[in-house]
């Protein structure tokens, strides 16, 4: 037996559909969401709280090698926190710790 074109093609559909339907849904069911924009002569960083979180820490970064760090413990589902600090074009380190040893750092 031969195994034509169209199936095949109809494999690769599937496979990328199911890949596509997953990255979705880890995308809508992260437990946070995170936004740092600067606005005149300071840098606003928020975080909207989706699940409870443990603890989070920020570290900002402005000037000649000047950085602040920021922590807050035990945001409740559906809080909206703001941490604001000196205008910045660099990233922000933040690290997220949903529950206790359960922790991911990212900049953004």
């Amino acid at each position: 037996m031969e195994i034509g074109f169209i199936e095949v093609m109809l494999a690769f559909v599937i496979v990328f559909a199911i890949i596509f339907i997953i990255i979705l849904l880890f995308f809508f069911n992260r437990p946070y969401s995170c936004n740092r924009k600067v606005e005149g002569d300071k840098t606003v960083f928020t975080l909207d709280a989706k699940k409870d979180i443990a603890n989070v820490d920020i570290l900002g970064k402005f000037g000649r090698n000047e950085k602040i760090n920021f922590q807050r413990k035990d945001i409740k589902k559906g809080e909206k926190i703001e941490f604001v600090y000196p205008a910045s074009t660099e990233p922000a380190s933040v690290t997220v710790e949903i529950e206790k040893g359960n922790s991911k750092t990212f900049e953004i």
